[in-house]
């Protein structure tokens, strides 16, 4: 099954916003289509939240314990669509760089294959969440996770709030983060100018780091000029998680943020304007950028399980095992569900990384019992139609 095309649509199964808000999982595992490179593999994965989306790419060498393998390019893409292809950038997104004690930094989100992407809520507000494990080392005795969590109101349609935060591992810290962006498009004619222009200044973009003061510089826009005005990012972060930051680039934009001593979670916001002309943009943006940093700050990235959805499924799922051959079926796949669905519950109710992790297991356990109620529709109708021709 491993080595075989792998592709499954993995729908978040609690109350939906409707067809215009869509919380959704792809995932597919293949070998590489490169016979120099045979016996490699890629995962990828996709995840939409309304109208944003991200895509996860990774080369993987199954016989060194699914090690990342960067060669090329294409082999590694960690892209964000946020309203159109681009803008946000649609292949090195995010990168977050870690540190152990007495190591050197490196970025949690390459050193080893993403363990998964989940759908943690998707009632009043999507969330998500992608993990990836921290690479083993001497002297850690379990090695902890990053772990990137995704907040999408639906009325909230030019924003999505995004956390950063390393769980175990008590003394790793996040020494910077970085984001990167294309604004409005890639490729523009030779006089288009790349700008930053922030709550306090404005600097023209060149393949040199430009400092910006975190103090008074945490609200960004980034955008064009003389081509390509009409669209462009918006992006806030907290100062007081940063203590240095820094823009540069002429064709990519990025900005790197070095994380304050003993950081071990950072939040930020993302937004973006669109068929309107940066000066514009600016205007609005200035006196509606400290409302936003309040947002940020308020945003609850808690989330729990809904153990009274998870009751209402399980009334569901047992009358459809009252019927002819369900129990012989799909009994003892749904006992152990229900096992499960008990130990997350009750770990939920904890503090700290066992309570996320909680949250995400219940997550793909939902997403498992939908399928598994989906299954026994099926076989119910397949009963029917047999019955019926009898």
């Amino acid at each position: 099954m491993k080595r075989a095309m792998v592709v499954v649509a993995l729908l978040g199964v609690l109350p939906a916003f409707g067809e215009e808000f869509t919380v959704a999982v792809t995932e597919s595992r293949k070998p590489l289509a490169d016979d120099k490179r045979a016996g490699l593999e890629v995962m990828e994965r996709g995840l939409r939240l309304g109208n944003a989306s991200f895509r996860y790419v990774q080369t993987v060498d199954p016989k060194q314990s699914d090690a990342p393998v960067v060669q090329q390019y294409g082999d590694y893409i960690l892209g964000c669509t946020f309203p159109q292809i681009w803008n946000w950038d649609g292949e090195y997104f995010l990168d977050v760089q870690v540190k152990r004690p007495n190591g050197q930094p490196f970025i949690a989100n390459r050193a080893r294959l993403q363990e998964g992407i989940y759908i943690l809520q998707q009632t009043t507000r999507g969330v998500a969440e992608m993990v990836w494990p921290l690479p083993a080392t001497e002297g850690t005795a379990e090695p902890g996770t990053l772990a990137v969590r995704i907040v999408k109101v639906p009325t909230d349609v030019n924003w999505f709030y995004l956390e950063a935060r390393i769980e175990g591992e008590p003394e790793t810290e996040i020494t910077q983060v970085r984001v990167g962006t294309y604004p409005y498009i890639t490729s523009g004619p030779p006089e288009r100018q790349r700008w930053v222009t922030t709550l306090a200044a404005a600097h023209q973009m060149s393949d040199q780091l430009t400092p910006i003061d975190p103090a008074t510089e945490w609200g960004v826009v980034l955008h064009n000029k003389i081509a390509q005005e009409e669209g462009g990012c918006l992006f806030v972060f907290d100062p007081e998680q940063v203590q240095a930051a820094r823009a540069g680039g002429t064709y990519n934009v990025a900005l790197h943020m070095d994380a304050a001593p003993g950081t071990r979670a950072m939040q930020f916001a993302f937004g973006y304007f669109w068929d309107t002309n940066y000066a514009q943009a600016i205007e609005r943006f200035r006196p509606e950028a400290p409302a936003v940093l309040e947002r940020l700050r308020k945003v609850d990235w808690s989330v729990g399980v809904d153990a009274a959805w998870w009751a209402r499924l399980s009334g569901e799922i047992d009358e459809l095992l009252t019927h002819a051959g369900m129990q012989e079926q799909f009994g003892a796949r749904w006992k152990a569900m229900q096992d499960t669905a008990q130990q997350l519950i009750a770990a939920a109710g904890q503090e700290g990384a066992a309570a996320r992790q909680a949250e995400r297991g219940f997550g793909a356990l939902a997403r498992d019992a939908g399928k598994l109620k989906g299954g026994m529709y099926a076989s119910a109708l397949e009963a029917l139609v047999r019955e019926a021709g009898q």
